[in-house]
């Protein structure tokens, strides 16, 4: 079953391992921030992911762990067409940014924790100040040949 997932989701505690945007194939998503994996009591998650984006994005995944901490807090996300991998493995709370191609990705969480939630965060990339610099120089140079 595909889901188109917009706006924004809450984390809500939750007391087993539940996913809040089910694991399984999200199909393509939009900006915005998604609530995926949660749990508590020491519970073993193993989630898998998959979406499509439309854009190149900033992709943010945060882990939030609780203050017992964690055996393990890690996630990997994956686009086998261009064979781009990340992978990050932590025993407390992390944050990580990338910025990631238009594609079909694979996002994996696993995590074992006395009580943790994650989330991820699709934003448009912005455009370089150096960009518009340019293109203004630009625009410039064709005032002034004009001119002549």
């Amino acid at each position: 079953m595909k889901k188109t997932l917009t706006g924004l989701f809450t984390t809500v505690a939750l007391s087993t391992a539940v996913s809040l945007a089910q694991a399984g194939p999200l199909g393509t998503l939009d900006y915005g921030t998604y609530a995926l994996s949660s749990g508590s009591n020491w519970e073993l998650v193993d989630d898998n992911y998959t979406f499509t984006i439309a854009d190149d994005v900033r992709f943010t995944f945060d882990m939030n762990v609780g203050p017992e901490g964690a055996e393990i807090a890690a996630y990997s996300i994956e686009n086998p067409a261009t064979a781009f991998s990340h992978s990050v493995t932590q025993y407390q709370s992390f944050s990580d940014t990338l910025l990631l191609q238009a594609g079909d990705y694979s996002l994996n969480i696993f995590a074992m924790a006395g009580d943790f939630s994650s989330s991820m965060t699709l934003q448009p990339v912005p455009v370089p100040a150096a960009a518009w610099l340019f293109l203004s120089g630009l625009l410039g140079l064709a005032g002034l040949a004009r001119r002549k």
